[in-house]
């Protein structure tokens, strides 16, 4: 079996599963992703097939073109990489922004009655790690003041916040 896991937060998770569930459909590869529930709860179907082989080939940053390219894969695949080329995330841009794909998602999602259905902002502050990247208050307050919104949620590391 094929396992999808590496380092990184929720999104760097989400990000990479994506990558993989591309690959994985194009080879029908079966798939242990490590986030696989919580992303799949925001209507993301990852993609796990039935193909399982002898051997094991890490996929990466550096090589995930040229094996997907090619016509047969005869290998499970194991990640550690986080899949953010310019040439990978333009490929998973463009699978997540097709209609049929954004119909599934809202479908799955458990969220859908809010597609398109509400007034609401969100904003994510990083901190942690790269806190003394942050821009500040000031930053904030300046564009939030320009929106309207009915709802504002604040995410930071650790839990999001809904302020009305």
């Amino acid at each position: 079996m094929s396992t999808c896991f590496g380092g990184g937060r929720y999104g760097n998770q989400i990000f990479r599963s994506l990558a993989v569930s591309i690959f994985a459909e194009k080879f029908n590869l079966s798939v242990n992703y490590k986030e696989c529930n919580r992303i799949e709860k925001l209507g993301i179907k990852l993609f796990n097939g039935k193909n399982r082989y002898k051997n094991t080939i890490e996929l990466n940053d550096n090589n995930y073109f040229d094996l997907y390219n090619q016509d047969k894969l005869t290998y499970n695949i194991k990640t550690k990489s986080y899949f953010q080329t310019k040439k990978i995330t333009d490929l998973v841009y463009n699978y997540l922004n097709n209609d049929k794909m954004i119909e599934k998602i809202i479908i799955n999602s458990k969220y859908k009655f809010r597609y398109k259905n509400n007034n609401d902002c969100f904003v994510h502050i990083r901190l942690g790690d790269v806190s003394k990247y942050n821009p500040g208050f000031d930053y904030y307050d300046k564009i939030l003041s320009k929106l309207n919104f009915d709802n504002l949620y604040v995410a930071r590391d650790r839990k999001s916040t809904r302020l009305n």
